[in-house]
């Protein structure tokens, strides 16, 4: 968490859901879909086609699978089957015309759960889409390298203290108190930069203006 305009003071806060977050936040950034497309919609959200063109027209250094960073979110369809109780290999007939889900999304299918309730209820609650390598690429002015590999992690640190943000404090602290692994801090930590923008009113969206799906949620990436 980090209070808005001073990254230098970010601190860190542990919840088992984002609901429990929200108390005293002005804006939350996250890496959860959060508007879907519907039945009757194209299968793909402009955002996540926006945010791999992004990622993929900065990648100066030819860093190879960029396209497979922004993986495509479910469809409304798709979460209705899953709270069907629909498994990952019942969905392929389960929504008829519908790609597969990849693997990577079904398993954070429950948190798209999560934020898609959390957004019903309480639907001015300052939650907002964002991608941590568009963000990543946003500051470097280029895609950066694998982020589990040692160049990578070595980029995003520079850029995070070049920001001002107190990383390794941060880091040995989410290790010691929760076990997060490096990468995860990294986008945590890129979010909350994310997060002071859009409560100065400096960020971007992929698409601008932000779309909304017809239950009203905005369906864009903050960056």
């Amino acid at each position: 968490m980090m209070p808005p305009g001073d990254p230098g003071a970010a601190s860190l806060r542990f919840a088992a859901t984002c609901d429990a977050l929200l108390p005293g936040v002005a804006a939350m950034a996250i890496d959860i879909p959060i508007g879907l497309q519907s039945a009757g919609e194209a299968p793909r959200r402009r955002a996540d086609v926006l945010a791999r063109d992004y990622l993929s027209g900065r990648n100066l250094d030819g860093v190879a699978g960029v396209a497979s960073r922004v993986f495509p979110a479910p469809t409304r369809p798709h979460l209705d089957a899953l709270r069907s109780g629909a498994g990952y290999h019942d969905l392929a007939g389960a929504v008829p015309g519908v790609p597969k889900l990849s693997k990577q999304c079904y398993e954070i299918c429950p948190k798209i759960r999560e934020i898609d309730d959390l957004c019903a209820a309480r639907p001015a609650a300052p939650v907002y889409e964002a991608h941590p390598e568009v963000s990543f690429a946003f500051l470097a002015g280029r895609t950066l390298r694998r982020k589990k590999s040692a160049a990578g992690a070595l980029q995003r640190i520079g850029l995070l203290e070049a920001q001002g943000l107190r990383f390794a404090g941060l880091a040995e602290e989410a290790g010691a108190l929760a076990g997060a692994g490096l990468d995860d801090v990294l986008d945590a930590c890129v979010l909350a930069l994310t997060a002071d923008r859009i409560f100065g009113g400096g960020a971007f969206t992929l698409p601008d203006p932000p779309e909304r799906d017809p239950e009203g949620r905005r369906r864009a990436i903050f960056c």
